[in-house]
């Protein structure tokens, strides 16, 4: 059985067919999110990718996983704030269904990367946070093993505990936050996580810019830990996939920041499925909730 799956962000939207045995009948596509200051293009590039892909795969469902604040049950958009306008209010399950003829499910991206990510760990690690740091700041939470979304279904939006200055976590620790002080410190006029990194051995005077935007990161992480001391907090998103360097340099903030009374460690660790980890959790997230397995 296939299913098209994809993944949907401020920025671009992933998608591919995968069988239910998490084989990709293709490679992943990317596209970019279609939208403006006031509206996106979101649904209809949905539609129109899903009666494409129909065309060539016989596919059992549509499996979505997305930015926002999602209200899985009935397959919307509850919130979405500013990384995508005119998003809230979004029917995207009920949609697809009346215009494709496939089922569809919807959940929150950083749910679905951690449900992939539980997939990969072994059963010592019941209690999991998942950190992911694209266009904002998103977060999940695994209590012994289950999903936790809490009585709001929302439980683990770290992304907007206010820090100060009326100001959110993800408004200093997103990576467009860290492109917009390099562009601002240096003149420069960088786009995305991949021209960052491509310019970091040129240019040293990124790296001090780096540091202080990984202390903003290590402070939602010291909230995570005091709250909640997980077994394991993965940290994902494009700029991290496959950057030891980064993460190393985070551990040792953390390591160094936390009361030392605690004597504890925080356990740091980056997302096993990459950037892809949103796919492998929405097909999860489907197969579960229609009882395939």
């Amino acid at each position: 059985m296939n299913y098209l799956c994809f993944d949907i962000g401020g920025t671009n939207i992933k998608y591919a067919v995968v069988s239910n045995n998490f084989h990709y009948l293709q490679e992943v596509q990317e596209v970019p999110t279609e939208k403006t200051k006031k509206d996106n293009n979101i649904l209809n590039q949905i539609i129109a990718i899903t009666n494409f892909e129909k065309q060539k795969y016989l596919l059992e469902g549509v499996c979505i996983s997305s930015s926002g604040v999602i209200d899985p049950k009935h397959g919307s958009i509850k919130s979405a704030g500013q990384t995508i306008p005119g998003y809230t209010g979004t029917k995207v399950a009920t949609e697809v269904w009346e215009q494709c003829s496939l089922p569809c499910t919807i959940e929150n991206d950083v749910n679905c990367a951690l449900l992939a990510e539980m997939s990969y760990l072994n059963d010592k690690y019941r209690n999991v946070f998942c950190l992911t740091v694209g266009t904002g700041i998103g977060g999940a939470c695994v209590i012994d093993r289950k999903l936790y979304t809490g009585n709001t279904g929302y439980a683990g939006e770290i992304g907007y505990l206010p820090i100060n200055n009326n100001l959110n976590y993800q408004d200093i620790a997103c990576t467009k936050s860290l492109i917009d002080s390099i562009n601002s410190e240096l003149n420069l006029n960088l786009t995305n996580g991949r021209e960052v990194l491509a310019n970091l051995e040129s240019n040293h005077k990124i790296e001090p810019i780096i540091d202080d935007w990984l202390k903003n990161i290590a402070s939602g992480i010291l909230m995570i830990q005091y709250i909640l001391a997980p077994d394991l907090i993965i940290i994902g998103g494009g700029i991290f996939m496959n950057n030891q360097l980064f993460i190393n340099k985070l551990q040792n903030i953390v390591d160094n920041s936390l009361e030392k009374s605690f004597k504890t460690h925080i356990s740091l660790s980056l997302a096993k499925f990459g950037n892809n980890a949103g796919l492998i959790g929405a097909l999860i997230y489907f197969l579960h909730k229609k009882g395939i397995k």
